[in-house]
């Protein structure tokens, strides 16, 4: 049975899979894929991959309910900071930056669930103050912050991203969740 290890050789050995993984991704589907061929790109054992992971599918599976139990353990902590949305923002941009590798891998397999389940856990913060709109327009608006973060995910894995621009990026979606909302039901009186 894997068990989820606190060392640091575990810990770097996970982490070298993942990077080998994610790469392997951005040039075939994971279907295509051989645990031999990640271990190889992680400089691993094959052996080693297997006290980590059952499959490839098993490695996307864990990661995938890694980040979000990580997601809304964050959204918990940041709905009792008395910080402005701007700030939760960029907190909840950097917090998924430095997990860009698990990311790039999940996006790369056309995960669309899990990006859909961080979308539902980050809601109280990034649609705060839209439930005095109208269904109507806030699924709209729902729409368009989704297609917001897939641009920002599929950013992140550009060789020349910075982790500078988050602060921008950060501003930039907590602009769209407060004046959005307004610029809709103006133009959509319904």
């Amino acid at each position: 049975m894997r068990i989820r290890g606190s060392n640091s050789v575990y810990s770097d050995t996970e982490r070298r899979i993942l990077i080998a993984s994610a790469n392997l991704l951005k040039e075939k589907h994971s279907i295509n894929i051989k645990i031999r061929e990640v271990s190889k790109a992680a400089g691993i054992a094959c052996s080693s991959f297997y006290l980590h992971y059952r499959s490839i599918n098993d490695l996307i599976d864990v990661q995938s309910k890694r980040v979000l139990d990580d997601v809304r353990e964050l959204v918990d902590k940041l709905l009792t900071e008395k910080s402005s949305t701007e700030k939760k923002l960029l907190k909840l941009l950097i917090f998924l930056y430095k997990r860009r590798e698990l990311l790039t891998l999940i996006d790369t397999t056309g995960n669309i669930n899990l990006l859909a389940k961080i979308m539902k856990e980050i809601r109280p913060i990034s649609e705060k103050g839209w439930l005095k709109y109208s269904n109507s327009i806030t699924v709209g608006l729902k729409n368009m912050l989704v297609a917001e973060y897939i641009a920002e995910l599929r950013l992140w894995s550009k060789e020349n991203y910075s982790v500078n621009y988050l602060e921008v990026h950060a501003h930039r979606l907590a602009y769209f969740t407060i004046n959005t909302p307004r610029f809709f039901a103006a133009v959509y009186k319904d």
